[in-house]
């Protein structure tokens, strides 16, 4: 996704934001960048970006702005529970 954002005294830019993967395979290659063996990560992503996308990407009635913090949190949660 897009957004133009104004800042005083500057100009207006065009930035990316990282509001959702473009699909669960996205979701997965980021996972498998974290270390993580490609069928844990495979799993991981699909439940994942479907449990987001039912949400419609929102989180305490806004937008996700960063599904990669979002993903970190899912994993540590998933990962480091019983630490």
């Amino acid at each position: 996704d897009m957004k133009k954002i104004k800042h005083t005294n500057r100009a207006t830019r065009t930035v990316t934001v990282n509001t959702k993967p473009k699909d669960w395979q996205e979701a997965k290659g980021y996972i498998v960048s974290l270390g993580i063996v490609d069928s844990v990560a495979e799993a991981e992503a699909y439940q994942f970006y479907n449990y987001w996308e039912s949400l419609d990407w929102t989180r305490k009635g806004g937008k996700i702005k960063n599904w990669k913090a979002v993903m970190n949190n899912w994993l540590d949660k998933k990962f480091n529970q019983n630490k």
